[in-house]
């Protein structure tokens, strides 16, 4: 039992499902859903994403991606609208409701100007905000955690040339609840694995952009 957000279940392990099925066809899935951000207890799952911040980081294993910020469109919605720095038309912002890192934020931190024009469409869930953007309805701030596949593939395309990197980074942990078993660990080095070969792309394919540093708190 796993328990990630339902973001990364939509946007990154359904796209690798079918590699996984062959790397462990005697496992079988199942889920605890969380519609934003990952954390608190994993309960009853055997391996769970938490996210962990400052020097906590340190001390915990596990770790599996860094917590890193984009502006992010579908390519044909960019082409009609332009980037978020020179729009030919007014943007739509999409919104993940009650997250501690928003649109206005983004702006803030990167030096963009918030434009009285721009509408907003706002979900509960990371996951319907993403497929949101996907279908060309507007932008979107995307982890890069949850989006890295559709990011790599060019589903979505940077809308502004800045990456904002936080203090806090993403670890799949074990329960302390379950006995440990052979098959969590090498379920758990896997995911790790893939999401790796996706971060070397990513830093190589914005290692020039313009990047930006805030702490969590």
């Amino acid at each position: 039992m796993l328990s990630i957000s339902s973001g990364m279940v939509s946007h990154w392990l359904m796209p690798r499902l079918h590699i996984f099925r062959q790397e462990f066809p005697q496992i079988d899935l199942q889920f605890q859903l969380l519609p934003h951000s990952v954390g608190g207890s994993l309960g009853s799952c055997d391996l769970g994403l938490r996210v962990v911040a400052g020097k906590n980081r340190e001390r915990i294993g596990g770790w599996f991606a860094p917590e890193r910020i984009m502006a992010l469109g579908a390519p044909g919605y960019l082409r009609n609208r332009g980037s978020l720095e020179a729009p030919k038309h007014p943007h739509t912002q999409i919104k993940l409701e009650m997250n501690w890192f928003g649109w206005p934020e983004f702006l803030s931190v990167t030096g963009n100007e918030a434009d009285p024009e721009t509408s907003e469409i706002s979900f509960p869930d990371y996951a319907v905000v993403v497929q949101t953007a996907m279908s060309g309805q507007g932008l979107v701030l995307g982890w890069t955690s949850v989006v890295s596949t559709l990011v790599v593939d060019g589903v979505l395309v940077p809308a502004a040339d800045a990456v904002v990197e936080t203090d806090r980074s993403y670890h799949l942990l074990s329960s302390t609840r379950r006995p440990n078993r052979n098959s969590v660990d090498k379920v758990r080095d896997w995911l790790i694995s893939e999401m790796a070969v996706e971060e070397r792309r990513l830093q190589e394919m914005f290692r020039g952009a313009r990047r930006f540093r805030i702490a969590y708190s």
